[in-house]
């Protein structure tokens, strides 16, 4: 079990946000600053969702198109199987 703000417990509050980010893509593309303005991002810094963007780049669940990002589909299918 891990105590209230260990690292632990930061890790699943970044992957909650990657999974977040990758649903809202998939119901609507967005640049970085369309995605700041979404409920869930609102007291996320800039810097930070663009790290985030980055690592989900290279994982290959998302990609740019247009100055957009957009979810890949095989994105989508696989983490609806999880939940």
């Amino acid at each position: 079990m891990f105590r209230r703000g260990s690292k632990g417990d930061q890790m699943k509050t970044l992957q909650d946000i990657k999974e977040l980010i990758l649903w809202s893509l998939d119901l609507a593309p967005a640049n970085v600053d369309e995605l700041l303005k979404r409920d869930f991002l609102h007291n996320r810094s800039r810097s930070g969702i663009e790290r985030l963007l980055t690592i989900l780049e290279q994982e290959g669940k998302i990609y740019e198109k247009n100055n957009k990002f957009h979810a890949y589909k095989k994105a989508i299918r696989d983490l609806n199987k999880r939940y």
